[in-house]
């Protein structure tokens, strides 16, 4: 599988467009309004889409972001932020934010590409980026931030009863997105655009 990983992300072709985390349905004033923060301009962040291997899969590394949080609070998320203005790129942010809120230092890490840029309904431009972890990494999540650590094998988030539709009401506007219900966690809105995201590249027809 990690073969596989490498050589889709290594031949990636380039992105044409950013792709939205949720369809907004509905013409009231609400859904425009959402359309036109979606039209920009956008903050830019990266996240890191953390894999790590495990005897029997691959399991992809999350957080609950902590409770009292302004944004997202108690979502489930991957490690990540804003980029900021000392960072080189969107792998360096996703690596910072990532030793900041869970302790993962830089050097526990072999990034190995990056996806599609996604467009959050907070106005945010994303760019997720892949990257394994070593097996021998511990969690130590920064409680400002993370209300925990947990991860998910990558052949429940591809199986085909795994990522399914759901209708949410956010923002004053009717969204349609994917999610996942794994072990008590939904996980959901960008976070599974993400990961159907990097789903449809790794296997898509040659």
């Amino acid at each position: 599988m990690r073969a596989l990983i490498e050589a889709r992300l290594r031949n990636l072709p380039p992105q044409r467009r950013a792709l939205e985390s949720m369809r907004i349905e509905g013409d009231d004033a609400h859904s425009e309004e959402l359309r036109r923060r979606l039209a920009g301009p956008h903050s830019r962040a990266a996240v890191l889409i953390g894999l790590i291997e495990r005897t029997t899969d691959i399991h992809v590394l999350l957080t609950r972001r902590a409770t009292h949080l302004a944004r997202h609070a108690g979502q489930v998320a991957f490690p990540g932020g804003r980029i900021e203005p000392d960072d080189r790129d969107s792998e360096a942010a996703a690596l910072r934010e990532a030793h900041e809120e869970i302790g993962l230092h830089p050097d526990h890490v072999e990034v190995v590409g990056r996806i599609g840029d996604h467009i959050t309904g907070t106005g945010f431009l994303v760019t997720p980026v892949i990257g394994f972890i070593t097996p021998e990494f511990r969690p130590q999540p920064d409680p400002t931030e993370v209300a925990g650590v947990f991860e998910v094998p990558l052949s429940v988030v591809f199986a085909p009863d795994g990522l399914s539709e759901c209708v949410e009401e956010r923002y004053g506007a009717r969204l349609r997105g994917l999610e996942l219900n794994y072990a008590g966690d939904r996980i959901w809105g960008a976070t599974a655009a993400m990961l159907q995201t990097f789903k449809e590249i790794l296997y898509e027809t040659e």
